[in-house]
């Protein structure tokens, strides 16, 4: 884990300080004349009225063990509180920290967050990597048992598209509510991929979608198998007399 410090001061003045700086440097700081400093920011303070504000990021790279693709969480603290967490892909940092405004975090302007992103793209080597599988982890097992609950929903609310043992989930749909689930972009392959791992999905052809003809248009969509997320309480299972109302509806 790498750790950023950075200190605001209102409403223009910023200075960046990477806990991982040399010594040199710290020891170069330190030979800096401290009266002229002292007289600089007393000046500095009558000019624009500094309110420093202290943050601090921690940050981790997490792994997807199935895609080896990569985001960053960003653990934030305002003046040593803790301040919740982002998630970043490393693909643009920059853009990702402007969800740092959603917990009260503003730049002074956009160089400043640039430079914070070019800062965690300098020590980006140095952060430490959490690989992260859905097996073995807490909280993405959490995380999966709230996606499937809400593949239920989705079901319970779209019995026309329950036949032969399988509901069908159009993929559109799927990725939005693994979106929703607190799934990243690119983790809906793997989660996928679980999917099948653990027997939920039906698949064919080494694919984990399957294209059928649903009202009329053929759509592709990933089959839940009934027997399974009905054993798991996500939904129940169609009577006979209503599956077979549906299939005559349906013209089967």
């Amino acid at each position: 884990m790498v750790t950023i410090d950075w200190e605001f001061e209102a409403p223009t003045i910023f200075k960046a300080i990477c806990k991982e700086k040399t010594k040199n440097k710290e020891n170069q700081e330190n030979k800096e004349n401290q009266k002229n400093k002292e007289n600089k920011e007393n000046q500095e303070n009558k000019e624009i009225n500094v309110n420093e504000i202290h943050y601090q990021f921690e940050i981790v790279r997490i792994k997807d063990v199935s895609t080896k693709r990569e985001y960053l969480d960003i653990k934030m603290k305002v003046d040593g509180n803790d301040n919740g967490t982002i998630s970043v892909e490393p693909s643009n940092i920059a853009q990702g920290l402007l969800s740092l405004r959603e917990y009260g975090i503003m730049f002074s302007d956009d160089n400043s967050r640039i430079k914070l992103a070019r800062c965690i793209e300098q020590k980006y080597q140095q952060i430490a990597v959490s690989v992260q599988t859905e097996s073995n982890n807490k909280i993405a097992n959490a995380r999966f048992d709230v996606f499937l609950g809400a593949i239920g929903e989705y079901v319970r609310a779209a019995e026309d598209q329950r036949k032969s043992g399988l509901s069908y989930v159009l993929v559109a749909d799927f990725d939005a509510i693994a979106l929703d689930c607190g799934y990243q972009p690119f983790e809906i392959n793997g989660l996928r991929n679980l999917l099948k791992d653990k027997g939920y999905i039906h698949t064919t052809d080494k694919r984990n979608t399957l294209i059928i003809r649903l009202r009329g248009k053929v759509t592709r969509v990933i089959g839940f198998k009934d027997e399974k997320m009905v054993a798991g309480n996500y939904y129940g299972k169609l009577d006979d007399k209503t599956a077979d109302s549906k299939k005559a509806a349906q013209g089967e």
